[in-house]
């Protein structure tokens, strides 16, 4: 993580393979495999998470951008499944 003009900044490829938490009953979800980010904004809109748990019979599932409540050692997400 580097600082920059005050702000945390952390790399794309830095999050691959940060596991991921669901927030509110502390669950492991999986890992991030990959980041889906707009080439016009160059702002990250989405992450895909490889799964350890079933959710709806995926092994990847999307979450946006606005359900990532934390990034750090882990990220911690809010989701409706």
């Amino acid at each position: 993580m580097t600082n920059v003009n005050g702000l945390d900044v952390v790399k794309a490829t830095e999050l691959l393979g940060i596991e991921c938490y669901q927030v509110n009953t502390a669950k492991k979800i999986g890992k991030i495999v990959d980041i889906i980010y707009s080439t016009q904004t160059g702002k990250i809109e989405s992450i895909s998470v490889k799964t350890t748990i079933k959710i709806e019979n995926r092994k990847t599932i999307p979450i946006d951008f606005k359900n990532i409540v934390s990034v750090g050692d882990i990220c911690l997400v809010e989701l409706d499944y």
